[in-house]
């Protein structure tokens, strides 16, 4: 029987309660699984640790979805705004359009 290699791996919180050297050590793994097409889903409360591994990200507020953010969006201001209730940037251009 063959073995076929993961097509998805779950990573919560993955770094909380460790030290720098080993959080680079789990970051590395993450982005070669990445790397080999593995789908990595990370959850992390640290914008950081978001930005540093993720290709997008979906922003949660009191458990509910608040945003979605990748490219240039993917910064540490624009996951924090979303975190603390801001509305998404799509839905302020809207907004201040009116």
């Amino acid at each position: 029987m063959a073995v076929r290699p993961p097509q998805g791996a779950d990573s919560g919180q993955p770094t909380q309660g460790v030290d720098v050297g080993a959080k680079e050590e789990i970051y590395d793994i993450i982005l070669r699984l990445a790397r080999e097409g593995v789908a990595v889903v990370v959850l992390s409360s640290e914008a950081q640790e978001i930005i540093r591994v993720c290709d997008r990200a979906l922003v949660l507020y009191h458990g509910a979805l608040q945003g979605e953010v990748s490219g240039a969006d993917m910064n540490e201001q624009t996951i924090m705004h979303l975190a603390t209730g801001g509305a998404a940037p799509s839905a302020q251009a809207i907004h201040t359009e009116e």
